[in-house]
């Protein structure tokens, strides 16, 4: 409803609800002064009577037959005990000889006063007529009660709310002109104004109409000096956010703004550049920029508002380190800063430092000790037979472990990615078998195969797959006893192909398994170590599977076995997943 209907209706129904209190109030007035005039002459006219009457109270009913009455008014004369002597409406029990009880008004309130000596008034209905009527009685010898129906005084009741109403009807028209004119220049001018303050931030300032009224004249003066000073700040906003945009535009690290919901709102050419954008090309989601778990949850941690500092964000090939911080307003800055070629530094540092000199330390210690031996002791024959074949088997060792070692690298470092094709699951896995059947045979170990019907065709890369199963089986052979058991279970699960190995070994503690894909990590280290196991073909087989898409979980009962379990996706991964 626009504003002057409001204002028209809401004044209307004020001014209407005014004229309904004052037509009541004056009905009401009018009725009171009406009475207040009627008990006056009715006092008047029973003292005029009383003056009149003979002293002998045997002529007052006499009397009062011969006195001229109107209508609507009536006389009743009473002695000192309230009992009617005459009346002009006199009721059936009058004239009967005797005193009757119908004749005993002392009761009445207005007798009451009299026969105290007050005059007396009372209004209410009448019994005789059943009407409303005032009755007014004067003391004195005798008490002489006039009375008058009040539906008399109607006519001049209604003559006065006639006129009422007419003013009334006369105000309210004009009341709603002045509304409609007053309520349509409001909106006018509270119209103007909000097209004005539109057009605060515009060069052209506000449009403002000339007005006559000094409180919007100082208005609109109000708003042109703010409109000035809004353009005037809006113009060195502006230059300071040119400045901002190509100092951002000029640094070599990514940044990126967004807000509350991970829409990307700002995103300099670095990031473009670092995450594989085009200078135009729309910036999905926050989350959907980086497909690696680690990578969403430092999204997802910057979009809560937390600050993030200097977290690795690992991205296809490369590493980038995130800085997050959040902003005033809701939403967050990125700042991305690539350290790929620092941080494969230090993993190569870092790796081979921890890890192969610890690892070498044993073999090259037995080594060193065997050689001394035979460079400074002379031994026999056998001996020196069995010196050097433990040399060998130590150099060989540290063949493998760094064979083990350069191919955990070359995974971890993601510069492998394999490629994946259709393969016979059973021909594949009986291929990697065979190198180790004539050492298994030897232990009295069993080996049997089992698969689906036909064997599920497994998506792998065929290297890949080799060393996985070579792997699982050198451990299975290593940890299970003379005439134990190994089974190779291959099955359709879940949307891929799963393959289990299980063996009848020494099994796994619990609180060791969810340990064992670990680098380096050994349940036993002194029975790895004589065993021959570099501590890493585990830890091969989980990197392996997963660059596949794949995923590999253990289950072990200690002194009964252990199985692990290769999942592969029954479609190829795509690459850089």
């Amino acid at each position: 409803m626009i504003l002057e209907r409001r204002f028209l209706l809401g004044g209307l129904g004020l001014m209407g609800v005014a004229a309904a209190g004052m037509l009541f109030q004056s009905d009401r007035s009018t009725r009171r002064e009406i009475e207040t005039r009627a008990r006056e002459e009715l006092t008047r006219e029973a003292r005029t009577l009383q003056a009149l009457l003979p002293r002998d109270s045997s002529g007052w009913a006499a009397s009062l037959a011969r006195t001229p009455s109107d209508a609507g008014r009536r006389i009743t004369i009473l002695d000192r005990t309230g009992r009617v002597v005459g009346d002009t409406e006199k009721s059936p029990a009058v004239g009967v000889s005797g005193p009757s009880t119908t004749d005993l008004l002392g009761d009445r309130p207005e007798i009451r006063s009299a026969i105290a000596g007050r005059v007396g008034v009372d209004r209410r209905r009448s019994v005789t007529t059943g009407e409303q009527t005032l009755f007014v009685a004067v003391p004195g010898t005798p008490i002489v009660r006039t009375a008058m129906v009040l539906r008399s005084a109607d006519p001049a009741v209604r003559r006065a709310r006639v006129t009422m109403m007419a003013g009334a009807g006369v105000v309210l028209l004009l009341g709603g002109l002045v509304l409609w004119l007053t309520g349509r220049f409001v909106s006018r001018q509270l119209t103007m104004l909000e097209g004005a303050v539109r057009d605060l931030p515009t060069a052209e300032g506000p449009r403002l109409e000339r007005s006559r009224i000094p409180e919007l004249i100082g208005l609109h003066d109000t708003l042109r000096e703010v409109s000035t000073r809004i353009r005037s700040r809006f113009v060195e906003l502006h230059q300071e956010s040119q400045q901002g945009d190509a100092l951002v535009d000029a640094m070599v690290e990514g940044v990126l703004a967004c807000d509350r919901r991970g829409t990307v709102t700002r995103a300099n050419p670095a990031a473009r550049r670092l995450l594989g954008y085009g200078p135009e090309e729309a910036l999905p989601l926050l989350p959907a920029l980086f497909r690696q778990k680690q990578a969403r949850a430092l999204a997802d941690a910057a979009l809560r508002g937390d600050t993030v500092t200097n977290g690795e964000l690992p991205l296809d090939d490369r590493t980038l380190l995130a800085s997050a911080r959040p902003l005033p307003g809701g939403g967050t800055v990125l700042v991305l800063h690539e350290v790929t070629e620092l941080r494969r530094l230090e993993t190569v540092r870092r790796d081979f430092v921890a890890n192969v000199s610890h690892e070498l330390k044993t073999p090259l210690t037995s080594i060193t000790g065997y050689v001394e031996t035979l460079l400074h002791d002379t031994t026999d024959p056998v001996t020196t037979h069995q010196f050097l074949t433990t040399i060998r088997n130590n150099a060989r060792r540290m063949q493998d472990l760094i064979d083990d070692q350069l191919d955990l690298a070359r995974i971890e470092s993601g510069h492998y990615t394999p490629v994946p094709r259709p393969l016979d699951s059973g021909a594949a896995i009986r291929d990697a078998w065979a190198p180790f059947a004539e050492g298994a045979a030897r232990r009295g170990l069993a080996w049997r195969l089992e698969t689906d019907t036909p064997p599920p065709t497994l998506f792998a890369d065929p290297n890949a797959l080799r060393q996985i199963l070579s792997n699982l089986f050198s451990n299975a052979i290593r940890y299970t006893g003379e005439d134990g058991s190994i089974t190779c279970q291959v099955r359709h699960q879940e949307g891929g192909v799963d393959i289990a190995i299980s063996d009848t070994g020494i099994g796994i503690a619990g609180d060791h398994l969810p340990r064992i894909f670990e680098r380096f990590y050994r349940v036993d280290p002194s029975r790895s170590r004589d065993e021959g196991g570099t501590g890493l073909g585990l830890a091969i087989v989980k990197h392996l599977v997963e660059s596949h898409g794949g995923q590999v979980t253990a289950e072990s009962t200690l002194g009964r076995g252990t199985t692990i379990h290769c999942w592969f996706p029954a479609e190829p991964a795509p690459r850089g997943d």
